[in-house]
Protein backbone atom coordinates (compact mmCIF):
# COMPACT_ATOMS: atom_id res chain seq x y z
CA UNK A 1 0.00 0.00 0.00
CA UNK A 2 1.64 3.83 -1.33
CA UNK A 3 0.26 7.32 0.02
CA UNK A 4 0.18 9.57 -2.50
CA UNK A 5 2.47 13.23 -1.84
CA UNK A 6 -0.09 15.77 -2.29
CA UNK A 7 -2.51 15.62 -4.91
CA UNK A 8 -6.14 13.58 -4.18
CA UNK A 9 -5.60 10.41 -1.85
CA UNK A 10 -8.51 8.65 -4.17
CA UNK A 11 -6.26 8.80 -7.37
CA UNK A 12 -4.79 5.88 -7.64
CA UNK A 13 -2.64 6.50 -10.42
CA UNK A 14 -1.00 9.32 -9.31
CA UNK A 15 2.92 9.61 -9.93
CA UNK A 16 4.20 10.61 -6.74
CA UNK A 17 3.95 7.81 -3.61
CA UNK A 18 5.34 7.11 -0.41
CA UNK A 19 5.43 4.22 2.06
CA UNK A 20 2.51 4.56 5.29
CA UNK A 21 4.61 5.30 8.55
CA UNK A 22 5.62 1.98 10.10
CA UNK A 23 6.02 2.32 13.91
CA UNK A 24 7.73 -0.23 15.87
CA UNK A 25 7.82 0.04 19.84
CA UNK A 26 10.48 -0.67 21.81
CA UNK A 27 11.44 -0.81 25.75
CA UNK A 28 8.90 0.06 28.64
CA UNK A 29 8.12 2.28 31.42
CA UNK A 30 10.24 5.53 30.90
CA UNK A 31 13.02 3.80 28.78
CA UNK A 32 9.71 3.54 26.21
CA UNK A 33 10.59 4.53 22.43
CA UNK A 34 8.45 4.89 19.27
CA UNK A 35 11.14 3.71 16.07
CA UNK A 36 9.86 4.52 12.52
CA UNK A 37 11.31 1.26 11.03
CA UNK A 38 11.24 2.86 7.15
CA UNK A 39 12.26 6.84 7.62
CA UNK A 40 15.01 6.16 5.44
CA UNK A 41 12.69 5.09 2.66
CA UNK A 42 10.02 7.76 2.96
CA UNK A 43 12.55 10.43 3.21
CA UNK A 44 13.69 9.31 -0.37
CA UNK A 45 10.49 9.85 -1.35
CA UNK A 46 9.91 13.05 -0.13
CA UNK A 47 14.01 13.74 -1.40
CA UNK A 48 14.53 15.23 2.10
CA UNK A 49 17.19 14.39 4.51
CA UNK A 50 15.26 11.41 7.12
CA UNK A 51 17.00 13.77 10.22
CA UNK A 52 14.29 16.38 9.07
CA UNK A 53 10.78 14.87 9.25
CA UNK A 54 12.53 13.00 12.45
CA UNK A 55 13.22 16.19 14.08
CA UNK A 56 10.24 17.87 12.89
CA UNK A 57 8.19 14.46 14.85
CA UNK A 58 10.04 15.67 17.91
CA UNK A 59 9.73 19.51 17.97
CA UNK A 60 5.88 18.98 17.91
CA UNK A 61 5.25 16.06 20.11
CA UNK A 62 7.69 17.64 23.20
CA UNK A 63 9.79 14.42 22.87
CA UNK A 64 13.76 13.63 22.24
CA UNK A 65 14.42 12.47 19.18
CA UNK A 66 17.29 10.79 17.32
CA UNK A 67 18.22 9.85 13.73
CA UNK A 68 20.01 6.70 13.77
CA UNK A 69 22.46 6.56 10.76
CA UNK A 70 23.26 3.19 11.25
CA UNK A 71 20.34 1.39 11.91
CA UNK A 72 18.55 3.68 9.13
CA UNK A 73 15.72 4.82 11.22
CA UNK A 74 14.56 7.51 13.69
CA UNK A 75 13.70 6.83 16.95
CA UNK A 76 11.25 9.09 19.21
CA UNK A 77 11.03 9.19 23.09
CA UNK A 78 7.07 7.88 24.55
CA UNK A 79 5.08 5.51 22.90
CA UNK A 80 3.20 7.24 20.10
CA UNK A 81 0.45 6.20 17.26
CA UNK A 82 0.81 5.50 13.85
CA UNK A 83 -2.19 7.98 13.14
CA UNK A 84 -0.32 10.96 15.30
CA UNK A 85 2.78 10.18 13.38
CA UNK A 86 1.43 10.04 10.05
CA UNK A 87 -1.10 13.40 10.23
CA UNK A 88 2.38 15.27 11.67
CA UNK A 89 3.91 13.98 8.51
CA UNK A 90 0.94 15.52 6.21
CA UNK A 91 2.08 18.87 8.03
CA UNK A 92 5.57 18.66 7.57
CA UNK A 93 5.12 17.53 3.37
CA UNK A 94 2.83 21.03 3.36
CA UNK A 95 5.45 23.30 5.61
CA UNK A 96 8.45 21.97 3.88
CA UNK A 97 8.20 18.94 0.57
CA UNK A 98 5.30 20.88 -1.70
CA UNK A 99 5.62 23.33 -4.48
CA UNK A 100 3.71 26.82 -2.89
CA UNK A 101 2.57 27.54 -6.59
CA UNK A 102 1.67 24.21 -8.31
CA UNK A 103 2.09 21.68 -5.20
CA UNK A 104 3.85 18.93 -6.94
CA UNK A 105 6.13 17.39 -3.88
CA UNK A 106 9.12 17.34 -6.38
CA UNK A 107 10.90 20.26 -4.89
CA UNK A 108 14.36 20.86 -3.62
CA UNK A 109 15.58 22.78 -0.42
CA UNK A 110 18.62 25.56 -0.36
CA UNK A 111 19.92 27.20 2.46
CA UNK A 112 20.79 30.44 1.30
CA UNK A 113 24.10 32.52 2.36
CA UNK A 114 22.06 35.16 4.79
CA UNK A 115 20.30 31.64 6.60
CA UNK A 116 16.98 32.09 4.43
CA UNK A 117 15.18 28.43 3.89
CA UNK A 118 14.20 28.39 0.03
CA UNK A 119 12.79 25.87 -1.98
CA UNK A 120 12.80 25.38 -6.03
CA UNK A 121 9.81 23.00 -7.86
CA UNK A 122 11.55 21.57 -10.64
CA UNK A 123 8.06 21.11 -11.93
CA UNK A 124 6.96 24.32 -12.75
CA UNK A 125 10.27 25.97 -11.95
CA UNK A 126 8.86 28.12 -9.15
CA UNK A 127 11.11 29.72 -6.13
CA UNK A 128 9.18 30.23 -3.05
CA UNK A 129 10.52 30.40 0.93
CA UNK A 130 9.95 27.77 2.93
CA UNK A 131 8.75 27.91 6.91
CA UNK A 132 11.43 29.65 8.26
CA UNK A 133 9.53 30.62 11.60
CA UNK A 134 9.00 26.91 12.63
CA UNK A 135 11.57 25.82 14.96
CA UNK A 136 12.65 23.16 12.52
CA UNK A 137 14.32 25.80 10.14
CA UNK A 138 16.93 25.96 12.96
CA UNK A 139 17.55 22.24 12.64
CA UNK A 140 17.99 22.86 8.87
CA UNK A 141 19.80 25.54 9.23
CA UNK A 142 22.12 23.78 10.73
CA UNK A 143 22.22 20.95 8.76
CA UNK A 144 21.54 22.29 5.19
CA UNK A 145 21.11 19.79 2.41
CA UNK A 146 24.16 19.00 0.60
CA UNK A 147 23.11 21.13 -2.64
CA UNK A 148 23.13 24.52 -0.70
CA UNK A 149 24.50 27.28 -2.05
CA UNK A 150 28.14 27.10 -1.52
CA UNK A 151 30.59 30.64 -2.30
CA UNK A 152 32.12 30.75 -5.35
CA UNK A 153 35.81 31.03 -6.40
CA UNK A 154 35.08 34.47 -7.64
CA UNK A 155 33.54 35.64 -4.41
CA UNK A 156 36.21 34.25 -2.37
CA UNK A 157 38.71 35.76 -4.22
CA UNK A 158 36.77 39.00 -4.20
CA UNK A 159 35.87 38.53 -0.90
CA UNK A 160 40.09 38.11 0.22
CA UNK A 161 40.90 41.51 -2.08
CA UNK A 162 38.10 43.56 0.08
CA UNK A 163 39.70 42.63 3.30
CA UNK A 164 42.73 42.97 2.81
CA UNK A 165 41.89 46.65 0.90
CA UNK A 166 40.26 47.32 4.66
CA UNK A 167 42.67 45.97 6.95
CA UNK A 168 44.83 48.47 4.76
CA UNK A 169 42.43 51.32 4.99
CA UNK A 170 41.68 50.87 8.60
CA UNK A 171 45.13 50.97 9.83
CA UNK A 172 45.90 53.88 8.03
CA UNK A 173 43.06 55.35 9.50
CA UNK A 174 44.00 54.49 13.46
CA UNK A 175 48.17 55.60 12.28
CA UNK A 176 46.24 58.79 11.48
CA UNK A 177 44.21 58.98 14.86
CA UNK A 178 47.35 58.15 16.96
CA UNK A 179 49.77 61.30 15.43
CA UNK A 180 46.55 63.51 16.25
CA UNK A 181 45.90 62.33 19.24
CA UNK A 182 49.91 62.58 19.94
CA UNK A 183 50.09 66.20 18.77
CA UNK A 184 47.19 67.47 20.84
CA UNK A 185 47.85 65.48 24.49
CA UNK A 186 50.77 66.54 26.96
CA UNK A 187 53.40 64.11 27.99
CA UNK A 188 51.35 63.25 31.10
CA UNK A 189 48.59 62.34 28.56
CA UNK A 190 50.13 60.38 26.51
CA UNK A 191 50.13 57.13 28.29
CA UNK A 192 46.62 57.22 28.29
CA UNK A 193 46.51 58.15 24.94
CA UNK A 194 48.63 54.87 23.85
CA UNK A 195 46.36 52.38 26.41
CA UNK A 196 43.06 53.73 24.39
CA UNK A 197 44.87 53.74 21.24
CA UNK A 198 46.42 49.83 21.94
CA UNK A 199 42.82 49.00 23.07
CA UNK A 200 41.26 50.23 19.65
CA UNK A 201 43.44 48.43 17.63
CA UNK A 202 42.04 44.90 19.59
CA UNK A 203 39.08 45.91 19.05
CA UNK A 204 36.59 44.29 16.17
CA UNK A 205 36.53 46.79 13.27
CA UNK A 206 32.96 47.36 11.93
CA UNK A 207 33.20 46.04 8.14
CA UNK A 208 30.88 45.89 5.48
CA UNK A 209 29.54 42.87 4.26
CA UNK A 210 30.12 42.73 0.53
CA UNK A 211 30.90 39.20 -0.27
CA UNK A 212 31.92 35.79 1.02
CA UNK A 213 35.38 36.19 3.32
CA UNK A 214 37.11 32.67 4.18
CA UNK A 215 38.73 32.02 7.18
CA UNK A 216 41.46 29.73 8.51
CA UNK A 217 39.88 26.21 9.75
CA UNK A 218 42.01 25.54 13.21
CA UNK A 219 42.52 22.24 14.08
CA UNK A 220 40.93 22.77 17.31
CA UNK A 221 37.70 23.58 14.63
CA UNK A 222 38.37 20.32 12.64
CA UNK A 223 37.56 18.06 16.22
CA UNK A 224 34.74 19.65 17.51
CA UNK A 225 32.48 16.89 17.69
CA UNK A 226 28.46 18.17 16.70
CA UNK A 227 25.25 17.15 18.63
CA UNK A 228 22.91 16.73 15.80
CA UNK A 229 19.93 15.19 18.65
CA UNK A 230 20.77 18.94 20.50
CA UNK A 231 17.24 20.46 21.25
CA UNK A 232 18.42 24.45 19.82
CA UNK A 233 15.62 26.89 21.25
CA UNK A 234 13.24 23.97 22.71
CA UNK A 235 11.49 25.58 25.97
CA UNK A 236 10.04 22.24 26.39
CA UNK A 237 13.74 20.34 26.46
CA UNK A 238 15.05 23.76 28.54
CA UNK A 239 12.34 22.87 31.24
CA UNK A 240 13.00 19.15 31.76
CA UNK A 241 16.75 19.82 32.19
CA UNK A 242 15.87 22.48 34.54
CA UNK A 243 13.72 20.29 36.43
CA UNK A 244 16.38 17.52 36.69
CA UNK A 245 19.32 19.86 37.19
CA UNK A 246 16.96 20.95 40.46
CA UNK A 247 17.36 20.06 43.88
CA UNK A 248 13.66 18.07 44.84
CA UNK A 249 12.80 21.47 47.40
CA UNK A 250 13.98 24.09 44.57
CA UNK A 251 12.08 22.93 41.43
CA UNK A 252 9.36 25.49 42.08
CA UNK A 253 12.03 28.21 41.80
CA UNK A 254 14.10 26.52 38.90
CA UNK A 255 10.84 26.66 36.91
CA UNK A 256 10.26 30.29 37.55
CA UNK A 257 13.52 30.95 37.02
CA UNK A 258 13.50 29.07 33.57
CA UNK A 259 10.12 31.72 33.02
CA UNK A 260 12.23 34.97 33.86
CA UNK A 261 15.10 33.71 31.49
CA UNK A 262 13.14 33.12 28.49
CA UNK A 263 9.92 35.75 29.53
CA UNK A 264 7.23 33.14 28.52
CA UNK A 265 3.53 33.65 30.00
CA UNK A 266 2.28 31.71 32.75
CA UNK A 267 0.43 29.61 30.42
CA UNK A 268 3.22 28.94 28.37
CA UNK A 269 4.76 28.03 31.87
CA UNK A 270 1.95 25.76 32.69
CA UNK A 271 2.39 23.82 29.06
CA UNK A 272 6.43 23.62 29.06
CA UNK A 273 6.30 22.43 32.42
CA UNK A 274 3.38 19.95 31.50
CA UNK A 275 5.13 18.49 28.35
CA UNK A 276 8.25 18.23 30.60
CA UNK A 277 6.78 15.70 33.17
CA UNK A 278 4.40 13.78 31.18
CA UNK A 279 6.17 11.46 28.76
CA UNK A 280 4.50 7.83 28.68
CA UNK A 281 2.13 7.56 31.59
CA UNK A 282 0.31 10.34 32.35
CA UNK A 283 -1.66 9.50 35.36
CA UNK A 284 1.58 8.01 37.24
CA UNK A 285 3.75 10.75 36.11
CA UNK A 286 1.60 13.69 36.77
CA UNK A 287 0.91 11.91 40.46
CA UNK A 288 4.55 12.17 41.06
CA UNK A 289 4.60 15.65 40.84
CA UNK A 290 1.21 16.54 42.00
CA UNK A 291 2.28 19.37 44.67
CA UNK A 292 4.58 21.00 42.11
CA UNK A 293 2.03 21.06 39.70
CA UNK A 294 -0.33 22.58 41.63
CA UNK A 295 1.43 25.92 41.77
CA UNK A 296 2.79 25.59 38.60
CA UNK A 297 -0.81 26.14 37.28
CA UNK A 298 -2.09 29.52 37.07
CA UNK A 299 -4.99 31.08 39.24
CA UNK A 300 -8.15 31.09 37.70
CA UNK A 301 -10.59 29.81 34.96
CA UNK A 302 -7.63 30.43 31.91
CA UNK A 303 -5.49 27.75 33.52
CA UNK A 304 -7.66 25.56 34.49
CA UNK A 305 -8.96 25.45 30.59
CA UNK A 306 -5.37 25.27 29.60
CA UNK A 307 -4.68 21.96 31.81
CA UNK A 308 -7.80 20.65 30.32
CA UNK A 309 -6.65 21.16 27.02
CA UNK A 310 -3.11 19.54 27.67
CA UNK A 311 -4.68 16.45 29.32
CA UNK A 312 -7.10 16.12 26.57
CA UNK A 313 -4.74 16.37 24.11
CA UNK A 314 -2.26 14.16 25.60
CA UNK A 315 -5.59 11.98 25.47
CA UNK A 316 -5.35 11.94 21.38
CA UNK A 317 -2.26 10.75 21.06
CA UNK A 318 -2.70 8.19 23.13
CA UNK A 319 -3.36 4.17 21.52
CA UNK A 320 -6.66 3.26 22.37
CA UNK A 321 -7.09 0.26 25.49
CA UNK A 322 -10.02 -1.57 27.09
CA UNK A 323 -11.56 0.32 29.37
CA UNK A 324 -11.87 3.80 30.95
CA UNK A 325 -11.31 4.22 34.66
CA UNK A 326 -12.07 7.58 36.62
CA UNK A 327 -9.22 7.21 38.36
CA UNK A 328 -7.36 8.82 36.45
CA UNK A 329 -9.38 12.00 36.10
CA UNK A 330 -9.37 12.22 39.69
CA UNK A 331 -5.54 13.20 39.75
CA UNK A 332 -6.59 16.36 38.23
CA UNK A 333 -9.42 16.89 40.52
CA UNK A 334 -7.82 19.66 42.95
CA UNK A 335 -7.20 21.79 39.88
CA UNK A 336 -10.32 21.69 38.25
CA UNK A 337 -14.36 23.03 38.68
CA UNK A 338 -16.68 23.78 36.69
CA UNK A 339 -15.07 22.67 33.72
CA UNK A 340 -14.09 19.05 35.23
CA UNK A 341 -18.12 17.64 34.24
CA UNK A 342 -17.91 18.87 30.76
CA UNK A 343 -14.09 17.77 29.91
CA UNK A 344 -15.27 14.68 31.17
CA UNK A 345 -18.56 14.75 28.72
CA UNK A 346 -15.98 15.91 26.02
CA UNK A 347 -13.66 12.41 26.41
CA UNK A 348 -16.94 10.75 26.43
CA UNK A 349 -18.19 12.05 23.52
CA UNK A 350 -14.66 11.07 21.75
CA UNK A 351 -14.61 7.68 23.16
CA UNK A 352 -10.85 8.12 24.43
CA UNK A 353 -9.58 5.20 26.80
CA UNK A 354 -8.01 6.42 29.81
CA UNK A 355 -7.12 3.30 31.70
CA UNK A 356 -4.10 2.89 29.67
CA UNK A 357 -2.50 5.51 31.55
CA UNK A 358 -2.50 3.99 34.78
Amino acid sequence: MSLNIGGSADDEYFRYTMPPIDVKIEGSGNGIKSVITNMSEIATALRRDPGYPTKYFAIELGALSKWDDARAVGILNGEHRKETLQKLLGEFISRYVLCAACKNPETELKVKKDGTIRAKCLACGHSFDSDNRHKLAVYIRNHPPANSAKPTASATKAGKKDKAEKEKKDKEKDKDKKEKNGKKSSSKEKGSTDKNSDASDDAPQKVEDDGEIEFEVTDEMKNMKVNENAHIDDPIQEMIDALAGAQADSRLQAVQDLQAKKGFSDLDRLQYFFKAIVQDRMAKQVEENISLLAKVVPAGREGQWKLLALIEERCENQPAGSHASESVLNFFFPFLTSGFVRFCCRLEGCRKDLADFV
